[in-house]
């Protein structure tokens, strides 16, 4: 780091509430000015243990916040409650609120962050890697063209909740050349498994968060209909924006044999 990014860092006191952003935060050089996180932050993997825990992201401890007296807190407007960011805001901190359902979106907010914490050429590698890397996925699973692969993305049991439209992982399936099973619906409704066959599903991806589907999952589904193909996928990956998405080409690879041409 040269004099001038330690001399910038060292006037930042970052707390962030948002775990995708984490990484983000990382990448951009500040990990110094980063003085807490929420127990969700599991990247960087060694900040738990080096940075202050100031509780999760519906349930932070507002005073332990506020006696770290950050010059910036990093929040999300559907990971964090608008409570919490109203309550910090009252309390004289400054708040910043990322909006992330798309790639476009993602670029808005590491730039906003580029320009209030002075990253910008760090800003600028990183959205170059990232588009990179984005781009490469552009239909990554469509095998028939003008026939997208119908896709049920689950994220949590009893009951079933699935991912729907307005959601960044919609945005990645859309992007990977899928149909999203769920997209005539909003963001994440509960659904059952008599209603898989109404809606056509090809594929159904069981994430490995926030609920941690196993092996046993898949026969609960393959017992009712053997012909749908049930995959358990990384959440990470397909949920956290940011610097996880290097790690989604690997994903879907790994993936990419089950989907029929």
């Amino acid at each position: 780091m040269s004099k001038s990014n330690r001399n910038q860092t060292s006037s930042h006191r970052l707390i962030c509430l948002v775990p995708s952003l984490s990484e983000t935060l990382y990448a951009l050089d500040l990990e110094d000015a980063v003085v807490g996180i929420t127990r969700y932050c599991v990247h960087p993997p060694n900040w738990l243990e080096i940075k202050t825990i100031i509780g999760g992201t519906k349930d932070p401890k507002l005073e332990k916040m506020i006696a770290l007296k950050p010059t910036l807190v990093i929040a999300n407007d559907e990971e964090n409650r608008k409570e919490d960011v109203v309550a910090l805001r009252e309390a004289g901190c400054r708040v910043y609120v990322s909006h992330i359902e798309t790639f476009s979106d993602l670029m808005t907010c590491i730039n906003d962050l580029s320009e209030l914490l002075q990253r910008t050429a760090l800003a600028k590698k990183l959205i170059t890697h990232l588009t990179m890397h984005y781009d490469r996925l552009k239909d990554a699973l469509l095998t028939t063209p003008n026939r997208p692969p119908k896709v049920l993305y689950l994220i949590w049991r009893r009951p079933y909740m699935a991912v729907a439209q307005n959601t960044w992982i919609d945005h990645i399936l859309t992007h990977l050349g899928c149909l999203n099973a769920c997209s005539h619906l909003s963001r994440y409704p509960v659904v059952e498994l008599t209603q898989l066959a109404e809606l056509k599903v090809d594929y159904v991806f069981l994430s490995s968060e926030p609920y941690s589907f196993k092996e046993k999952h898949i026969d609960e589904i393959t017992q009712v209909y053997p012909e749908i193909t049930s995959l358990l996928v990384d959440g990470e990956v397909f949920s956290w924006y940011g610097p996880r998405l290097f790690h989604l080409e690997q994903e879907v690879q790994r993936i990419a044999p089950y989907f029929k041409s």
